[in-house]
């Protein structure tokens, strides 16, 4: 029998996705398979949710990682030094920046 509790932790775990119009296939070893299987099982999850439950948070993780750029304090103060008082522009900017507006 399904509870309203059930209903609302099920119902929670289904929006991971917005929208579901894209399927994703992977082939794994049996052993895998029943020990994702169970893992989902003990946590109450079908397999689907339980694999977005651990798999989305893990994967958004190396994306920021790999999309971020963390600087130390010493860092931090070069780069805003050299956003508040920058070169002046070299040969090869000025060279650089007459090309592309001749190119446009």
């Amino acid at each position: 029998m399904r509870t309203a509790l059930n209903k609302k932790k099920k119902d929670a775990g289904t929006r991971v996705a917005e929208k579901k119009s894209s399927k994703l296939d992977i082939r794994i070893g049996l052993e895998q398979k029943s020990l994702i299987t169970k893992a989902a099982l003990y946590s109450g999850s079908e397999i689907t949710e339980f694999v977005l439950k651990t798999v989305l948070p893990i994967a958004k993780k190396i994306v920021t990682e790999h999309e971020s750029i963390h600087l130390d304090k010493n860092e931090w103060f070069d780069l805003m030094q050299i956003l508040d008082n920058p070169p002046k522009p070299n040969k090869a900017l000025r060279d650089a920046m007459k090309k592309h507006l001749a190119s446009s």
